[in-house]
Formats: C-alpha cells, structure tokens, sequence
C-alpha cells in the first residue's frame, strides 16, 4: 500500500542575538506527527567566523560516537548536519521523524570566557497506534454489510476498505471514531475482502500488518422449488393437515429462503418463517378435493413468477372409519346371493349359510355377508371373527397387514376383504349380527373340497 501521509518540513530557529552580552533566544519546544521532516537551526551572529554551534540529544553531542545520529550524518540517508562558519549557525534536519527522534536538544556554543544561555527544545514526535486491528467480522445483508471489530486505547480514528475477490483497488469508507462501520451499495451474492486500520491525529501506519476480513451478500435469485412438500392428516380423513416441505436446491445453491407461503385452492392461508419447515393447516372445506401450493420467498420474489410445489389433497365422508384407510376399488371375486323373499336375516352368499373359497395363495378374496332388506338388523352391526392358524376377532383382523372392512348401505352389506392371501389366512371366517350368523370356509392353494365351492379368479 503506498503511503497514506503527507511529508512536511517544521523549521525551529534557535538564535542568538547581537548584544552587548551575548543572549540566545529559542522556541519552547516543538509537537509533530510522525514521518515529518524537522529542521533545527541555531544561530549565534555574535560568534561568527569561529567553530559553530553543534547540538546534543538527551545530553549526548549527535556527531559524537556515542550518538545514534553519527551513521546517519555521515550517509546522509536520513539525518544532515550543516555548519556555516561566516555566519555562526548550525542547521540539523531529521527527515521522517518517528518516535526515537522525540527527547531535549541544546544548542551548544563553544565561547571562550563567555556563558550565554545554552538553548534548549523538546521534540515530541506523535506516530500512530502500532495496532493490528483484530476480530473483524461482517453481518451482510443483500447489498450493505455492518463491519464489527475490536478496537485499541491509542486510536482516535479508524477507517473501512472493502473490495471484491477481482478487483485490485481497495474502496474507502468514511473515517469512524466507534469500532464498527457501514458498507453500502455492495452487490448481491458477492464476496468481499474488507480491511479495518486504527489511527489517530498521526494518521495511520504503513508499516503494520493490516486487520482482514471477507464475507458474502445475501444471493438475490428468488427461491427455487422447495423439495419433500408433503400433506399429512392429523387422524383419518381429518380436515386438519400438517405440511412439511424441506429447502431443496436452495440450501446447496445458497439461495435465501426468508419465508413460505401455503395456498389452498387458490387462497393464501399461512405465511410461515422458511425455517420452521412445517404448519398446521384447518382445511375448513370439510370433504373434498384441494390443491395444495407451496413457494419460498425472498426480498427479491416477484409476485407470479413463484416456482410452486403443487400437491392434491382429499378428504372423504365416511360413516365407518378403518384402521387402514380404504384401498382403491379393483375387480375382486365376490359371491352374491339375491334373495326376494329371504327366510333368514344374514347370508354367506347361498341360502344353506355355508360356503366354501379357494383361491391360490397371493390373491385377493373377498367375503361378503348381506342382511335382508326387510330385516331389522343393521349392516354397520356385523361383525367377522376368524378360526384357523389362530382365533381372531374383528379388530384383531383389521390389524393385520392388508385387511380391509367395508360397508354398503344401498345393499345392506359389509365385505371383508384380504388384498393378497397366505396361507395364515386359511380357515373359518363367521359373520355375526345379533342372533344371525353364517360362514365362510377359505382355502388357500388347496383342491376344491365339498359341495357348494366357488372358485374365483
């Protein structure tokens, strides 16, 4: 970095006037800021054309060995030392002060028998703070950043340069006295180096390693469609639903999410923070159909142009509610007795109450008990119990993999359904409704066994 301060020359006479008894004036003392240049002059007219004036640095002569200057003076790299005979003055510059130039300079005068006033100065030399500015960290946001770090005693000042990972120019912000700055008009989804100096009435250091940070803004690209968007009922054909969703691509692509919106049949229900990922959801409809639509926004979402994750949803009337949901209707093998004139209430398909199955193991079967329409029973009443590998009543059937229970009002019926047969489903199934009662004997990959059999496909 190139250097960030100005050089300029402070000049201190130190002189002697003409009198009678020879006095020296001086000036008090003199206060400059670092990497200035000083020049001290002492002047004595009335000793002119003899050895000039020389100086001392905290009581040691500078052109002597035991001063720190004598290298320096016979290099002239960066001290000078001029003596001028005729005129009885002597000019000391120090080019670039720093703080080991500051302490008390005399001015001495080699007169023989005479004792004027030696003069005297103090230089004080003020350098900026030697401080690394240390724990800078960046809170960005789309396009501005708040920059935080740790300051230091000595400072008065501190000042702010950002510059992306491209450019080789760094960019200033306005001097602040509080350790923390404002960086705006940044560009969105960008990385950024940002850099903090401490300084003072001196300015700042060249010569220090400088504090670095980086961070990145917020990306500007309206979300993508959000992923796993899934519709979950609170209890069996409940209108209450819970959505969940997860962020997709977004999270691999760093794209904000600041919020999600669920639409129900084109009505807007809940506004959600991105990062709950789930809400509850009345859908008030009751039964039915609904479209369900889901979307993140951002700062930068523009109305319409959403990417939606769009899910049906139904909720159905039911007047008997299974453990398992209802599977969708399929062709099954079913046998139906029409009776006109019904001698019992309840019937196993035929009119002896007794029937026998056989399908191959795999298949689906079903058993369906109808009562009479004249009959005073209910179909919702009936009940199926099992006897074979095991003796199971009808809830312990329902929890079984694959077993259904369906009821009919129009024909006054209740069908056990088994979707794909094995041979644990072998055996007795009795329906059973008050007093009335038939059967169903299954058999499962098995020849046809006693009269009255059907065989479905």
């Amino acid at each position: 970095m190139g250097s960030l301060f100005l050089l300029f020359t402070t000049s201190l006479v130190i002189a002697a006037v003409n009198g009678e008894q020879p006095k020296l004036s001086f000036e008090p003392g003199m206060n400059v800021n670092w990497k200035t240049d000083v020049s001290i002059t002492c002047i004595y007219k009335a000793y002119t054309n003899r050895d000039p004036p020389d100086f001392t640095h905290n009581n040691v002569a500078i052109a002597s060995p035991d001063s720190g200057y004598l290298a320096e003076i016979n290099d002239g790299s960066r001290v000078s030392l001029e003596h001028n005979t005729a005129e009885g003055m002597s000019v000391w510059t120090i080019r670039s002060v720093t703080a080991a130039d500051s302490g008390n300079i005399l001015c001495m005068v080699p007169l023989q028998g005479i004792s004027p006033t030696t003069p005297s100065t103090t230089l004080s030399v003020l350098e900026p703070p030697s401080y690394t500015v240390a724990d800078i960290a960046a809170t960005p946001d789309y396009t501005s950043a708040e920059i935080t770090f740790t300051g230091s005693d000595d400072a008065t000042k501190y000042k702010c340069e950002y510059k992306t990972l491209e450019e080789a120019t760094w960019t200033a912000v306005d001097e602040v006295t509080d350790p923390t700055c404002s960086i705006s008009d940044l560009t969105p989804a960008t990385v950024y180096s940002v850099r903090v100096m401490a300084g003072n009435a001196a300015d700042y250091r060249d010569d220090i390693t400088v504090g670095e940070g980086s961070f990145t803004t917020k990306d500007n690209r309206t979300p993508e469609m959000l992923g796993d968007v899934t519709v979950t009922p609170e209890a069996y054909n409940s209108s209450i639903v819970e959505i969940s969703w997860s962020l997709g691509s977004n999270t691999e692509k760093g794209i904000a999410v600041d919020s999600v919106v669920v639409v129900v049949n084109g009505n807007e229900v809940e506004v959600v923070d991105a990062a709950d990922m789930s809400v509850s959801v009345d859908l008030e409809g009751g039964a039915g159909d609904y479209v369900i639509q889901v979307f993140g926004k951002n700062a930068f979402s523009e109305e319409g142009n959403e990417e939606r994750s769009v899910v049906s949803h139904t909720v159905k009337e039911t007047t008997a509610a299974p453990t398992e949901p209802p599977k969708p209707p399929t062709e099954k093998p079913e046998v139906e007795v029409e009776v006109e004139e019904p001698v019992r209430g309840l019937k196993c398909a035929d009119g002896n109450g007794y029937n026998v199955k056989e399908q191959t193991s795999g298949a689906e079967v079903s058993l369906k008990c109808t009562i009479a329409e004249n009959s005073d029973l209910e179909p919702s009443n009936i009940t199926f119990s099992y006897d074979g590998a095991s003796s199971l009543d009808q809830n312990d059937l329902l929890k079984s993999s694959g077993v259904t229970v369906t009821v009919n009002e129009d024909d006054r019926s209740k069908t056990l359904t088994i979707l794909a047969l094995t041979n644990s489903h072998q055996g007795t199934y009795k329906c059973s409704v008050g007093a009335e009662a038939c059967e169903y004997q299954l058999i499962v990959g098995e020849e046809v066994r006693g009269s009255g059999a059907t065989t479905t496909a």
